[in-house]
């Protein structure tokens, strides 16, 4: 799997170059954009955690200029919360949702999970 690795210009902190991991693919990058340095390194990761616009770009020109300020640099998608896959089905309508009433004659929501069919995991 390929790395990335983000470089901050000392001179402007809010200007980041983001290219491919080793000194290869900073040296393949435009003196224009080398000139804007020195450079200190920032942060690096997988290429395939990168957002989608950033990956697209890097793998279009090798190399991408971000202007942010470090604080709010993002580079990386946002992994998912834990979703209801996580949690656990309700005991009293087996997943349903639903709950027998007048013996049967009718359904009702669930009084434990309110209809749903799952319960939150235990904090």
């Amino acid at each position: 799997m390929s790395r990335f690795k983000c470089w901050r210009s000392v001179r402007d902190k809010f200007l980041h170059v983001l290219c491919g991991e080793g000194s290869e693919a900073f040296e393949a990058l435009p003196a224009s954009i080398r000139g804007l340095g020195p450079w200190q390194g920032s942060k690096e990761g997988e290429i395939a955690d990168l957002r989608l616009p950033l990956r697209l770009l890097l793998a279009e020109q090798a190399f991408v200029i971000v202007h942010e300020h470090v604080s709010k640099l993002d580079l990386e998608a946002r992994r998912a919360e834990p979703s209801a896959v996580d949690n656990r089905s309700c005991p009293d309508c087996n997943g349903t949702g639903n709950v027998a009433q007048h013996g049967g004659l009718r359904q009702k929501n669930c009084w434990r999970c309110g209809g749903r069919g799952w319960l939150p995991p235990k904090r």
